[in-house]
């Protein structure tokens, strides 16, 4: 090989051990701890590798088993950021029985890292059980089989949500990377969080890929936006600059401030899981009798009229900002209402976007970590 193609190779081979040894460390943390924070840092490591795996396709003269080597070390942490572990009304674990084997061989110029799926287990208590189940669990705190799901028993409905997201148009790589940008000038907490609904809508996909196409692009465009005018734009990039600042002076861990935690990316989860519901009821072929679209549309005009920039208390620029986003969702919805020619598809991805942005405005005010987020950037 060229020196250049040695380096390379060192690289990916220097990320690939680091990458098995973070992964299983934090499979233990995990497994033996519980650790919200653990899984948060786990996908965080799993990102940046993925974003840097991601540029080295830019470079010029690989050979094909470098170019191997790195779409494998891309599907192996692809598959790793898969970990989904769904949390309770009260954000805690109950059961959790989770496995990542690392399988490594080396044909040549190939290196494969392999991690399984994890097998999770989600069980709620109730006050009369407690007892009972404390008891129950004593006995042993992990199955000891659990039989794995296979995609036979699995429903499939006509939108589906897979086990990690697919940037099929480049959304999610370009997001990441022009927040990326901006990391050691601003605080990304509310940019990560609209990246956290990106990567969610991501995860989705249905058999008629024209619909699915649309149901994307379509919010991930404006979320897109939304990145880009918060960090570029007054009131946010001043705001997110003076609130690093007042941070870092007061020694506050900027990583941990920064990263979408748990239970925020299961409320994610649930408000874009209500966005496919909501077109499942209109889009899907297998339904007997289709709604009007009357009612959704009043629902959509109440919800977006019900729009709330917060208590006095938060900073009300920032969240007026996302108000505009919603509201241009609102008015293409509107001009694909009164269009004879705009398909069925259309005026509801247009609609249930327009719910989607409220939702996530609501989200943001309902979490009392963003709640007091908010409060810090006016204070």
């Amino acid at each position: 090989m060229e020196p250049d193609s040695n380096r390379l190779s060192l690289l990916l081979e220097a990320n690939l051990r680091f990458l098995s040894a973070s992964l299983q460390q934090n499979s233990i943390i995990i497994n033996t701890l519980n650790n919200p924070n653990a899984l948060d840092e786990h996908q965080n490591v799993l990102n940046s590798l993925l974003i840097w795996l991601k540029s080295l396709n830019q470079l010029n003269d690989l050979s094909q088993g470098e170019q191997t080597l790195i779409d494998s070390l891309k599907e192996s942490v692809r598959k790793a950021k898969s970990i989904d572990i769904p949390i309770s009304k009260m954000n805690t674990f109950s059961l959790i029985n989770n496995t990542i084997e690392t399988n490594r061989s080396n044909l040549g110029e190939s290196t494969e890292l392999k991690a399984s799926e994890s097998v999770v287990i989600e069980t709620e208590v109730s006050t009369d059980q407690t007892s009972q189940e404390v008891e129950h669990l004593g006995e042993t705190d992990v199955p000891t089989a659990v039989e794995p799901i296979t995609e036979e028993k699995i429903e499939k409905t006509f939108f589906y949500r897979m086990s990690n997201e697919e940037d099929r148009w480049d959304y999610l790589v370009n997001i990441t990377t022009f927040i990326a940008s901006y990391e050691h000038l601003m605080h990304l907490l509310i940019p990560n969080l609209i990246l956290e609904v990106v990567k969610e809508l991501h995860r989705y996909d249905c058999d008629n890929k024209l619909v699915i196409n649309e149901a994307i692009t379509y919010p991930s465009t404006l979320l897109q936006n939304l990145v880009t005018k918060v960090l570029r734009e007054a009131p946010g990039s001043n705001l997110f600059r003076r609130i690093r600042r007042i941070k870092l002076d007061h020694d506050i861990d900027l990583n941990y401030e920064q990263t979408v935690n748990i239970g925020e990316r299961h409320n994610i989860k649930g408000f874009v899981s209500n966005y496919f519901s909501t077109l499942s009821e209109y889009l899907d072929p297998e339904i007997e009798s289709v709604p009007e679209l009357g009612p959704l549309e009043e629902k959509t005009k109440h919800n977006f009229k019900q729009f709330s920039l917060g208590p006095i208390s938060v900073e009300m620029r920032l969240t007026a900002i996302i108000k505009h986003t919603a509201e241009s969702a609102w008015k293409d919805a509107e001009q694909a209402l009164t269009n004879e020619n705009a398909s069925l598809k259309t005026k509801a991805i247009y609609l249930g976007t327009t719910q989607l942005i409220c939702d996530f405005q609501n989200f943001l005010l309902n979490e009392s970590r963003l709640l007091t987020f908010l409060e810090e950037l006016k204070s």
